[in-house]
C-alpha cells in the first residue's frame, strides 16, 4: 500500500530518483512490518507474521529492546546479503528462476506448506484444522485458471475472494489487544514490557553471534525465493523460519521467545528483497506486487526492463544497485536512533489509550484496501473467530499461512496439468522431485516430533473452558465443511482445457479440514471422559471476560453507524466511550483529549495527505 500511495509522486521525478523513493519504502516496508508484530503481536505486513511467533513472547517477557534490536539487525544483514546476492547472480540466478516452471513453483509451495503442521503445537488435529480452513478461505472466489466463481454464496465482494489484510489484521491483531483483558475494567496489556525502554546491544550481538549460520541460510533461502517469479517475502519468511526451527538444537523453544526464531524470519523476508529484484530488471517480471510498481517507474519513463535494460541503461542498474545499498544504512540508522525510543515508547502508553487507537488504526487499514465496509466486517468477524481459535488452542498462524500459500499451490498445479497431463512428469523433472522428496521427509519428520511431544508431560492442564469451545469449534468446522462439501457439487468438473477442475481440489480440502475437526471434537470428548473434573455448566465466561463482550459489541455498533453518521464523528463516540471504560469509567482531561487528536492525526495523514476516501455523514455529499 505505501509503495502504491508514493507512486504518483515519482512521476515528476527522474527515473533514478523515482526508484530510489519507491526503493526506500520498499527497504523500510519489509523492515518495518517488525516493530507492531514484536511490539503489539500484530504482523505490520505478511512477510512478518513469523517474526510475531517469537517476537512477541520476548516482548511480554520485558525483552521488547532485545527482540527489536535482533529484528533489526537480522533485517540489515539479510538485506544486504541478498543485495549482494543480486549484484553478483542477477544474470545466472534470473537465468535459472525463469527454468522454473509450475512442477518446481508447485514443489517448493508445497515443501512451504508443510509449515502448518510444524506450527501446530501438541495437538495435530487443530493445527491441521486451522491450516486446511485456511486453504478453504483460498478457494473462495474466482478460480485464477478456469475463471469460475466458486463458494461466494452469492456475496459480490467475495468474487475476488478474502482479502488478506482484514483475515490478517483481524486473525492477529484483536486476539493480541484483548488476551490480557481480565476479568475486571482495569486491563494489563504489556505490562511486562515497560521496565525495558532500550536495546542491548551486547546482548544483541551475542544472539546474532550465535546464529550466524542461521543468518546465512535464512538469508540465502530469502535471496533464493525472491528471484522465483511470482514468490513473495511471505513465502520466504515461512520457509527461512521452518528450517530454523528444524534445525535447531532446541525447537521445543520455537514460538515461546526464541532469538533464532525473529533472526530467521528477519533476514529471509530482508534478503527476499534483494533476490526479488533479480527477475523484476532482469526478465521484466515481477517477483511481488511491490516490484510491479517498481516496473511501473520504468514504464512511465519508457525504460524497458529485461535483458536490454543492462545495455541501454546500464548507469541506471548501477545506480539502483548502490541506492539498494544506502537505503538499508539508512534503514539501520533511523530504526536504531530516533525509531527504536519511538517504537519503544508504544510499551509505555496507558492500555485505556492503546487498544482503542489500534482498533480504529486496523479498521481504517482494513477500509483503505478497498473502500468499502465489507473489509471491516471481515476484520471484526475474524477477530471473534480468532479470539475464540485462540482460547481453544487452535493455532493461528497456519489460517494465515494456507490462505497465503494455497492459491499458489493450486494454481501452479492446474497449469502444470494444463501443459501436461503426465502426473509422473513432477518427479522426472529433477528440482521438482527434489522438492517433493523434502516435502515427504518434512511430514516423516513433523510426525516424529509429535509422537516426541505426545510422549512429554504436559507443561499446563487443560481446563474446562478450552475444552469445550474446542468441542464448539470442532463442530462449527465440521458444519462449515459439511455445507461447502454440498455446495462445491454445483462447480464444473474437468475437461479437456482443465484436467482437474475448478471443483476437485476444493472438495479435498473442505473434506480434510472437515477430518480434522471431527478428529479434534473426538479428541476433547475423550478429554471429557478421561477427566470428570472438565465436566461441568457452560457460562458466558468460558468464551471471554466482560471487557472482551464490551469491546466486540463497542466494535459492532461503532461499524453499524459508520455508514450512518461517518467516520470521525462516529469514531469519536467509540473512543471516548471505549477509553472511557478501560480506564475505570474516570473522565480524566487525558481520556477527553486523546480520541479528538488521535482523530486529527488521521484526518491530516490519511484523509487531507493520503487522501483515502473514509466514510462520511451523508450531510457533506
Amino acid at each position: 500500500m505505501a509503495i502504491v500511495l508514493v507512486f504518483p509522486f515519482t512521476f515528476s521525478m527522474t527515473p533514478l530518483e523515482g526508484l530510489s523513493t519507491l526503493i526506500g519504502v520498499y527497504v523500510g516496508g519489509y523492515s518495518g512490518g517488525q516493530i507492531s508484530g514484536i511490539l503489539l503481536g500484530i504482523p505490520g505486513t505478511p512477510s512478518s507474521i513469523c517474526t510475531v511467533f517469537d517476537g512477541y513472547p520476548l516482548a511480554k517477557q520485558g525483552r521488547a529492546g532485545e527482540a527489536l534490536g535482533i529484528g533489526i539487525f537480522a533485517s540489515f544483514i539479510g538485506g544486504i546479503l541478498g543485495g549482494i546476492v543480486m549484484v553478483l547472480f542477477i544474470k545466472p540466478v534470473s537465468e535459472i528462476g525463469l527454468k522454473f516452471g509450475p512442477w518446481e513453483l508447485f514443489g517448493l509451495v508445497l515443501f512451504s506448506l508443510t509449515l502448518i503442521a510444524t506450527l501446530g503445537g501438541r495437538s495435530f488435529w487443530k493445527g491441521m484444522c486451522s491450516g486446511f480452513l485456511g486453504l478453504t478461505m483460498a478457494m473462495v472466489g474466482t478460480d485464477n485458471t478456469g475463471g469460475v466463481v466458486r463458494l461466494t454464496f452469492d456475496i459480490p465482494e467475495l468474487i475476488g475472494g478474502f482479502s488478506l489484510l482484514p483475515v490478517l489484521v483481524g486473525i492477529f491483531a484483536l486476539p493480541s489487544l484483548l488476551a490480557a483483558l481480565g476479568s475486571s475494567n482495569k486491563i494489563t496489556i504489556h505490562s511486562a514490557v515497560t521496565n525495558e525502554l532500550t536495546i542491548p546491544y551486547k546482548t544483541v550481538f551475542k544472539r546474532l553471534k550465535e546464529n550466524w549460520f542461521n543468518l546465512i541460510r535464512s538469508s540465502a533461502l530469502g535471496a533464493f525465493v525472491g528471484a522465483l517469479p511470482g514468490e513473495g517475502g511471505s513465502v520466504a519468511n515461512f520457509l527461512a523460519y521452518d528450517q530454523a526451527k528444524r534445525y535447531s538444537k532446541h525447537t521445543e523453544l520455537f514460538g515461546t521467545g526464541c532469538p533464532d526464531g525473529v533472526v530467521a524470519s528477519e533476514s529471509g523476508n530482508n534478503a527476499c528483497a534483494g533476490g526479488s529484484l533479480i527477475p523484476t530488471l532482469s526478465l521484466g517480471i515481477p517477483g511481488s506486487a511491490a516490484d510491479a510498481v517498481l516496473l511501473g517507474v520504468l514504464m512511465v519513463h519508457s525504460i524497458p526492463p529485461g535483458p536490454a535494460l543492462f545495455k541501454d541503461s546500464a548507469m541506471l542498474v548501477y545506480g539502483l544497485f548502490v541506492i539498494f545499498f544506502v537505503a538499508h544504512f539508512y534503514m539501520l540508522a533511523l530504526q536504531l536512533g530516533i525509531g527504536s525510543r519511538m517504537f519503544l515508547r508504544v510499551t509505555q502508553c496507558p492500555p485505556w489509550a492503546m487498544v482503542p487507537v489500534v482498533l480504529v488504526m486496523c479498521a481504517i487499514g482494513c477500509f483503505a484496501l478497498n473502500n468499502q465496509m465489507f473489509d471491516i466486517w471481515l476484520f471484526l468477524i475474524f477477530g471473534i473467530l480468532g479470539y475464540l481459535m485462540d482460547r481453544a488452542g487452535f493455532p493461528l498462524a497456519p489460517v494465515i499461512i494456507g490462505l497465503i500459500l494455497g492459491g499458489m499451490c493450486e494454481d501452479n498445479l492446474r497449469q502444470a496439468f494444463s501443459i501436461n497431463s503426465d502426473w509422473t512428469v513432477f518427479f522426472t523433472r529433477p528440482v521438482s522431485a527434489f522438492f517433493i522428496i523434502l516435502t515427504a521427509a518434512s511430514i516423516v519428520w513433523c510426525g516424529w516430533q509429535y509422537n516426541k511431544n505426545r510422549k512429554m508431560p504436559e507443561k499446563s492442564q487443560k481446563t474446562r473452558h478450552k475444552v469445550v469451545l474446542a468441542c464448539i469449534l470442532s463442530c462449527f468446522f465440521l458444519s462449515i465443511s459439511t455445507i461447502l462439501i454440498l455446495k462445491s457439487f454445483e462447480l464444473p468438473g474437468a475437461s479437456r482445457w482443465d484436467l482437474i477442475g475448478s471443483r476437485l481440489i476444493p472438495q479435498i480440502v473442505i473434506i480434510s479440514m472437515g477430518i480434522c475437526a471431527l478428529m479434534s471434537l473426538l479428541l476433547s470428548l475423550i478429554a471429557f471422559k478421561k477427566d470428570p473434573l472438565l465436566v461441568g455448566e457452560v457460562n458466558l465466561s468460558m468464551f471471554g471476560t466482560v471487557p472482551v463482550y464490551i469491546i466486540f459489541v463497542a466494535l459492532i455498533l461503532w461499524f453499524l453507524a459508520m455508514p450512518v453518521i461517518g467516520f470521525y464523528l462516529s469514531g469519536l463516540i467509540f473512543l471516548w466511550l471505549v477509553c472511557w471504560y478501560l480506564n475505570g469509567f474516570h473522565f480524566t482531561l487525558p481520556v477527553l483529549l486523546t480520541p479528538p487528536a488521535t482523530l486529527v492525526c488521521v484526518y491530516l495523514v490519511f484523509t487531507w495527505f493520503l487522501r483515502v476516501q473514509l466514510p462520511e455523514f451523508p450531510f457533506y455529499f
